[in-house]
């Protein structure tokens, strides 16, 4: 299943797991944090597009 395809409620179930893991990556790994937080700004934009806030992106993120 893509990530444009959860419902909102999913990708909030699923944003908030990926805070739960960032909040578990050691400070000094700054690659690492960079990532999470990468994925959970693209999680909060597709839901974001879902509630009609943004027009849809269709980028992916890197």
């Amino acid at each position: 299943m893509r990530l444009d395809e959860l419902t909102v409620p999913e990708l909030l179930a699923l944003a908030n797991i990926l805070l739960r893991i960032a909040d578990e990556i050691p400070k000094e790994d700054a690659r690492a944090t960079r990532d999470a937080r990468d994925e959970i700004t693209y999680v909060l934009k597709l839901i974001s597009e879902k509630e009609g806030k943004i027009e849809p992106s269709h980028a992916l993120p890197n």
